[in-house]
């Protein structure tokens, strides 16, 4: 079976292909979208087929500054 890597993935609303920042399959992850999400970033986040949840960010806010939460 082929396999792409993460970076590799991405979706597109709205003309706008947003690149896939994580699935979120740990509670560190969903702490980093929630502390992302507080900075502003715009995240949509998207069940794949497998059942987990994917995080999406939009282009323009991969490099704003934010501050993760801590343990």
């Amino acid at each position: 079976m082929a396999a792409k890597h993460q970076s590799g993935c991405y979706r597109t609303f709205h003309g706008v292909r947003w690149p896939n920042l994580c699935d979120m399959l740990t509670e560190e992850q969903e702490a980093e979208i929630r502390a992302r999400k507080d900075c502003g970033h715009r995240i949509r986040i998207r069940i794949h087929p497998d059942g987990f949840r994917q995080a999406f960010i939009h282009p323009d806010d991969l490099t704003k500054p934010f501050k993760a939460q801590a343990a």
